[in-house]
């Protein structure tokens, strides 16, 4: 999460640090948690978008405040480039589902679209059975800063939504979302170690453990 490219900032070679380092790890896929660029700018964004071409693990994007608040392009370069500014991916009993937290109205409050909530609602609805565990995704915490949270964390508990992974306080610390347990994820910037300025999730059948450096935190799904 929480990358803050610009082009020729020490952050593109963070980046391409961090490209490495997982492409030689055995990771099954990676997920970029908003807040890749500054200012939102298309070069910013292109900056970004080539770096992570290098990954050879599959990879999934949401997009952060700076990219939807100052955005040159009304966000249409996050959809020419990402084709899309939500996710949808299912491994084993896991969904993982990813969505854009605005903000829409600049230096307003973050704010889920109603339109993707339905779909939010409609996916997981799709998607989910007993035994299902649903992992919900994107830049803002559940809480105060995103107007609608409460709307969201009512589609959520209507699954069985283990864990809601966000970036945007550039902090690595356990969250609790009206019951929801919740996973901030560090900002890329700082100079990646041996493992990189990133965490690194291991999903079990019945626990979630959150690795960065030699710190380790789990709970029970």
């Amino acid at each position: 999460a929480d990358l803050h490219v610009s082009p020729g900032n020490a952050q593109v070679s963070n980046m391409e640090d961090v490209v490495a380092n997982i492409n030689a790890s055995d990771y099954d896929f990676v997920i970029v948690d908003g807040d890749v660029s500054n200012s939102g700018g298309n070069d910013e964004l292109e900056c970004v978008y080539e770096a992570l071409k290098g990954l050879e693990k599959p990879y999934f994007f949401v997009p952060g405040n700076h990219e939807t608040n100052w955005s040159e392009s009304a966000c249409q370069k996050i959809i020419d480039l990402w084709g899309a500014d939500r996710f949808v991916h299912e491994v084993g009993d896991y969904i993982f589902i990813g969505y854009s937290t605005g903000p829409y109205i600049k230096m307003g409050d973050g704010a889920v679209k109603k339109e993707d909530i339905l779909w939010l609602d409609a996916e997981l609805s799709k998607r989910y059975k007993k035994g299902k565990k649903v992992v919900s995704v994107a830049h803002y915490p559940l809480g105060d800063g995103l107007g609608n949270y409460k709307d969201v964390i009512n589609v959520l508990k209507k699954y069985n939504t283990v864990l809601h992974i966000n970036g945007h306080h550039h902090s690595y610390k356990l969250q609790n979302y009206s019951g929801i347990p919740g996973f901030m994820a560090p900002s890329l910037i700082g100079k990646p170690a041996s493992n990189g300025v990133y965490s690194s999730v291991t999903f079990t059948r019945d626990s979630v453990f959150m690795h960065r450096y030699e710190e380790v935190d789990s709970f029970a799904v």
